[in-house]
């Protein structure tokens, strides 16, 4: 559990989260950013769990963000935001 998670937020940066298999769990109280600056990756898969108040993929100009959920759940309880920013 965290207040805020960020996977790449840096310029040049690269990150990716896995979160796989029933019992696997990612809350974010807050807001979580895939590609806050560089190049983010989420991956959800099978029966794992990811939840946040709100998401940005591909934030900040010149990031990326790409998300893919297989047999899991990404619950967003507000609102997603794709490419603000970036792509």
């Amino acid at each position: 559990t965290s207040g805020v998670g960020f996977i790449a937020d840096y310029l040049g940066a690269t990150g990716t989260v896995t979160v796989d298999g029933a019992g696997s769990a990612w809350t974010n109280t807050g807001k979580l950013y895939i590609g806050n600056g560089g190049s983010g990756a989420l991956t959800v898969s099978n029966g794992g769990a990811v939840t946040d108040h709100n998401a940005y993929i591909g934030y900040a100009g010149s990031s990326s963000g790409t998300v893919t959920i297989d047999g899991s759940s990404w619950n967003n309880s507000t609102y997603l935001d794709v490419g603000y920013g970036g792509t």
